[in-house]
């Protein structure tokens, strides 16, 4: 029951975002869409079920939810974003998905501002029966006007960090009032933490949701590096390079507003796991028992390539080992050169492939290897097999999936600095286990078990990579065998979808969520 203090805050918040609206009109990325989250002109629209995501990763996870809905009568959906990135995501998936769908309508709009004012307007124009929060959209000015309409609350795949938890905590006495009809957590923990949150003991476990956008293909022969018909390179720019699942964007944070940053700051945690002995996010809960349908929330991932497809043969030499060093970021190309140097000085005959993370950082690796390996070679100016103990520096797009299928061992970029790491399951789906530094908060949500199973090795320096590389280069383990724990790993952990959708569901035949 609302108090005097809780009306108090709500005025205060209130009177918070009164004053940051104009200013966040100044916001190049809010600016876009600004009527929509204003209620001014266009936006949300009458829907029975509401879906909120942050960003582009929670966009991702509601295409999921989007393809496996399958509602018992005719619904509206509505989607909503607070940045362009989710809202192209959001807008594309009900372009391709929703035409021909049974019992099923969607659109999309940009997600109003939590002025209490303007979300209990936002809410009666949408008139849900069900909303959805996904993660950790924990919006005060939202949950209040949900609770005023009566409508039910599901909180999906939520996470949230000891750092967020002890922002909202400075406020406790005000979400106990606003808690979800039921929430459905990651881990144990990130339920433990919801619980003291909202001071509700009914919090549940769920698998997450990006475990079903995943799924490792078979491999294909212990050969295929080297055993493969040469294929003229082009030296053509691709769109883009291939991977082994969809990535999760970068995040759009510019401009971005968190939830409840009006009434505690500093509430996100920081970027990147700085201590070397926690090499993963705790929490990570095993997968549930439930059967995955076939394809539900697959994206299939590019198995190694066949010999017929890999165009690599006619740049590597047949017996010398091939190292891949991808998605090298700008701030730890100083340690990544030291790792090259030592590789090479350890074993000369090595070949390496270095991938930089972005294509503008090529002149500056150019002088870079000039110090370090003393030659290299720009990949699209390869038309034979390089020398053993070369260096090539790849200027191509769509070649880095083919590499590691390549490759006796790899090393994953964005993690030797504090930059949340970069996709390591796409050497994983290659065969290949990868080497990655002590940062990878991006990842985390794969789990600790990874380590655990032998299919992720972390390493707290360059020196360590270096050496874990040399290793796995002297002893690669089978491709198949990788391939096919990998497999069964992330099987294991799917059915997140299904669980939300089941929940969804269950609100709208008028069941308890």
């Amino acid at each position: 029951m609302s108090t005097p203090l809780i009306e108090g805050a709500f005025r205060l918040y209130s009177l918070c975002w009164r004053v940051a609206i104009p200013l966040l009109k100044r916001n190049r990325r809010i600016a876009e869409g600004f009527d929509q989250r204003t209620l001014r002109r266009g936006g949300v629209c009458p829907s029975d079920i509401w879906i909120q995501c942050a960003s582009a990763g929670e966009s991702l996870l509601a295409v999921e939810i989007l393809k496996t809905l399958t509602p018992p009568r005719d619904v509206r959906l509505l989607l909503t974003s607070g940045t362009s990135q989710g809202m192209d995501i959001l807008q594309k998936a009900c372009a391709e998905i929703v035409p021909g769908r049974k019992h099923l309508t969607a659109t999309t709009a940009y997600f109003p501002f939590d002025r209490p004012e303007i979300m209990e307007k936002a809410v009666k124009t949408v008139n849900p029966r069900v909303m959805v929060l996904l993660e950790t959209e924990i919006w005060p000015g939202l949950l209040r006007a949900l609770k005023k309409a009566s409508v039910k609350t599901l909180l999906v795949n939520g996470r949230i960090t000891p750092k967020s938890l002890g922002g909202y905590m400075r406020f406790s006495s005000l979400w106990p009032e606003l808690s979800p009809d039921r929430i459905l957590a990651i881990s144990r923990e990130d339920a433990d933490r919801f619980a003291r949150l909202f001071r509700t003991g009914e919090v549940e476990v769920m698998s997450n949701i990006k475990f079903d956008r995943v799924t490792a293909a078979p491999a294909e022969t212990e050969s295929a590096a080297h055993d493969v018909t040469d294929v003229e390179p082009t030296g053509e720019v691709e769109p883009t390079e291939s991977i082994a699942s969809p990535p999760e964007p970068a995040p759009d944070t510019t401009g971005e507003i968190e939830p409840a940053t009006l009434i505690a700051a500093d509430i996100e945690p920081a970027v990147g796991n700085t201590e070397p002995a926690l090499i993963i996010a705790k929490g990570m809960a095993p997968g549930i028992a439930t059967d995955v349908k076939s394809g539900v929330g697959e994206v299939p991932t590019r198995p190694p390539d066949t010999p017929a497809k890999n165009p690599l043969h006619g740049i590597l030499p047949e017996r010398s080992p091939f190292i891949v060093l991808g998605s090298v970021r700008r701030e730890e190309e100083t340690v990544v050169s030291r790792l090259l140097a030592t590789v090479l000085k350890q074993r000369p005959g090595t070949v390496i492939g270095l991938f930089p993370r972005h294509m503008e950082r090529l002149p500056a690796w150019e002088e870079i290897l000039k110090e370090s390996a003393g030659s290299f070679s720009r990949r699209s100016a390869l038309r034979e097999p390089v020398s053993p103990g070369s260096v090539i520096l790849w200027d191509t797009f769509g070649e880095l999936s083919g590499a590691y299928s390549a490759a006796s061992a790899a090393f994953v970029g964005g993690s030797l600095a504090p930059l949340g790491g970069q996709n390591f399951l796409e050497p994983l789906s290659c065969g290949v286990i990868p080497v990655i530094g002590p940062h990878w908060k991006n990842f985390s949500w794969v789990g600790e078990e990874i380590v655990y199973k032998g299919l992720l090795k972390i390493a707290p320096d360059w020196e360590t990579a270096a050496g874990l590389l040399i290793e796995g280069m002297d002893s690669p383990p089978s491709r198949k065998s990788v391939v096919h724990k990998t497999g069964n790993y992330l099987k294991s952990r799917q059915g997140g979808t299904i669980i939300a959708c089941d929940a969804v569901n269950r609100c709208l035949q008028g069941d308890h969520p």
